[in-house]
């Protein structure tokens, strides 16, 4: 664990459960990448928080691969390097894939697989809003199965670290690191008479406005009128989904590095992520590890119509909205493959 951190995290980041024969490697590289997860936490707040409270990288460096359109910025780049190098010297075997590049950080197959979004909120960044700024990653077995991540919100000095099935509450700007549990948040199954209800959906470019108001008008139509909705979205926002704080996210055409940084928190929390088709069928969205063997697949892709939700029946309701609106007969029907 890094230097200087409180004694009762290493408690919570926990040991190993070995056998007789002692911890596998692989055992030893999830330890390792958990205590990573909070390692890259403390240095992002010791390295990049001074850039963004200075207003500093902002130049761009080149577009972003597989996302026509998007533009990679100096301070993109200078988190991507410093969680690899965090990977490195905790001696990780692990692929690191980042929006930009992805590492094979190993000989052979990588015990650990990491995706990395190293400046969330970039391109509000860029035009100098005071929106919130983060960094967020996520780590998973070669097989899909999620071991934790951080969003780390750098302008407030807070992460929101989760660990298997905990997530945490972390204060940065807390010499002693002062941290939480957090605390079971409302469920809310249905989307009418909520004044308290939050529904997010990324509408910073025109192309993502205009798609979800041509197929969700109706449910805009149905919400209280004190519901919040909240126009920003990307891989920040399921340590909110796990908070509480927003109920529901939908987007259109989300792409794979936008999910899977952030997605162990919201899992964890045990949210409803699905993919939804046309006619209104959907799976479970998970990890994919064809990834590890196709990266462009995890780079290029993207969820035609992706939902994360705190429950179950709030999602069905939101895919009923979306099939009314394309006049598609029937219900929501679940499949049993993941997506």
């Amino acid at each position: 664990m890094t230097a200087g951190a409180h004694p009762s995290l290493y408690i919570m980041v926990g040991g190993l459960e070995t056998g007789k024969q002692g911890p596998t490697p692989e055992e030893i590289s999830i330890v390792r990448s958990k205590e990573s997860l909070l390692v890259y936490a403390l240095r992002v707040d010791q390295e990049i928080f001074p850039m963004v409270k200075n207003g500093e990288g902002k130049s761009y460096i080149g577009d972003v691969w597989g996302r026509p359109g998007e533009k990679q910025i100096l301070l993109d780049a200078a988190g991507e390097n410093l969680l690899t190098s965090i990977v490195r010297e905790r001696r990780i075997p692990a692929m690191v894939f980042g929006e930009q590049n992805h590492y094979p950080l190993f000989e052979g197959r990588p015990h650990v697989v990491r995706y990395n979004d190293s400046l969330d909120n970039s391109s509000q960044y860029r035009r100098g809003k005071r929106t919130g700024v983060y960094s967020v990653t996520g780590d998973y077995t070669p097989e899909g199965i999620p071991l934790g991540a951080v969003c780390v919100n750098i302008r407030d000095r807070e992460a929101t670290l989760t660990l298997g099935s905990d997530n945490y509450i972390i204060d940065l700007s807390d010499p002693e690191l002062k941290h939480v549990r957090l605390p079971e948040a409302p469920r809310r199954k249905t989307f009418k008479d909520d004044e308290d209800l939050t529904i997010a959906t990324f509408q910073g470019e025109k192309k993502y406005k205009l798609m979800f108001d041509r197929h969700f008008q109706q449910l805009v139509e149905a919400l209280h009128p004190k519901a919040f909705i909240d126009s920003g979205g990307g891989s920040y926002i399921y340590s909110e989904l796990a908070s509480g704080t927003t109920d529901i996210y939908i987007m259109f055409n989300e792409p794979h590095s936008e999910i899977l940084p952030g997605l162990p928190a919201a899992l964890a929390a045990k949210c409803t992520v699905i993919s939804v088709n046309q006619d209104g069928t959907y799976s479970d969205y998970r990890a994919n590890p064809d990834f590890l063997s196709s990266p462009e697949e995890y780079s290029h892709g993207n969820v035609p119509l992706f939902i994360a939700s705190r429950t179950p029946e709030l999602a069905e309701e939101a895919i009923g909205y979306y099939m009314r609106a394309n006049n598609v007969p029937g219900e929501p029907r679940r499949l049993k493959i993941a997506a």
